[in-house]
């Protein structure tokens, strides 16, 4: 698998499209606890599989969101986002530490899009369809499955500690086209000279992402 280099606030794999578009993408992961790693402040992750977002200005994505908080509380919820709309929390559908999810995006037109979660751990399932942000349409130019430390207010947040997050059974399919892991990019998360979260290829349907 190619080292795909460096990137703020993403570690995982990216796989591009070819002749044709993608058009749906999927995978499962597990939902890890996460400790501080500075105290004072409000340390985020997010854990997604998406379309879009390397070389476009939208990102069709799902996932889960697993954040401690100023006073040693921790939040763990469900969203989903057509950026550069807003992400929506899923709230009602559970998630906890140690349960496995899965996602899955699907465009069927450029402004028309569906995402899909479940939790069989409490036996839950959820599924929306989306509109386009206005003048935003899909690419369709890559799929990804990331850990990501969010933009909040235009400030990137602070990753938590969080182990180690396997995202596997990874697919994306373009027409007639199915996409594993074999040709994605590893993008390693960073700040400054500082090594967040590091992805390693496990298998072409498996990568790990730990920080």
């Amino acid at each position: 698998m190619p080292v795909g280099g460096t990137s703020s606030n993403w570690s995982g794999a990216v796989v591009l499209a070819g002749a044709a578009p993608i058009m749906l993408a999927s995978g499962w992961w597990t939902v890890p606890d996460v400790w501080p790693r500075q105290n004072l402040f409000e340390n985020c992750s997010s854990q997604w599989v998406g379309i879009d977002g390397n070389g476009s200005n939208d990102v069709l994505q799902t996932g889960t969101e697993c954040d401690t908080t100023f006073f040693g509380g921790k939040n763990f919820y469900a969203w989903f986002e057509w950026f550069p709309a807003n992400a929506v929390g899923i709230f009602g559908f559970r998630v906890s530490p140690g349960d496995r999810i899965f996602g899955q995006v699907f465009s069927q037109l450029s402004t028309l899009g569906t995402v899909f979660l479940a939790n069989p751990a409490w036996g839950e399932f959820v599924s929306f369809a989306l509109n386009a942000p206005p003048g935003t349409t899909l690419k369709g130019n890559c799929a990804e499955w990331i850990v990501e430390r969010p933009d909040i207010n235009g400030n990137i947040t602070m990753l938590p500690h969080y182990g180690a997050v396997y995202f596997d059974s990874c697919l994306a399919f373009a027409p007639r086209q199915m996409i594993d892991l074999s040709s994605a990019l590893l993008l390693t998360m960073v700040d400054g000279t500082t090594t967040l979260s590091v992805p390693t290829e496990e298998t072409a349907r498996l990568v790990k992402t730990e920080g």
